[in-house]
């Protein structure tokens, strides 16, 4: 299934600018979560305390904002939806 903005989410973004690219897998293990749960956290496909997007910002040094993930996580559940209602 397509999940829109999935190519555009900040954490995949900040993984490959960096010198070397940092895989997606590899953030997870900064973050302290399997490659699995960080995709359902970029899909916007659960529900994710705060505590996760403060790990991701701990990650990346601070390059990563907790609340701009949030506020991405918050528009991709939004698309999520239109597009569930759209197709049923």
């Amino acid at each position: 299934m397509f999940y829109p903005g999935a190519m555009q989410h900040p954490i995949r973004q900040w993984c490959y600018s960096q010198n070397p690219p940092v895989r997606i897998g590899e953030f997870a293990k900064r973050v302290g979560v399997s490659r699995i749960h960080l995709g359902r956290l970029m899909r916007a496909d659960g529900n994710f305390g705060m505590n996760i997007f403060d790990a991701c910002e701990r990650a990346s040094n601070g390059e990563l904002k907790a609340l701009q993930l949030i506020a991405h996580f918050q528009k991709q559940r939004e698309l999520r939806g239109a597009l569930a209602a759209a197709v049923a």
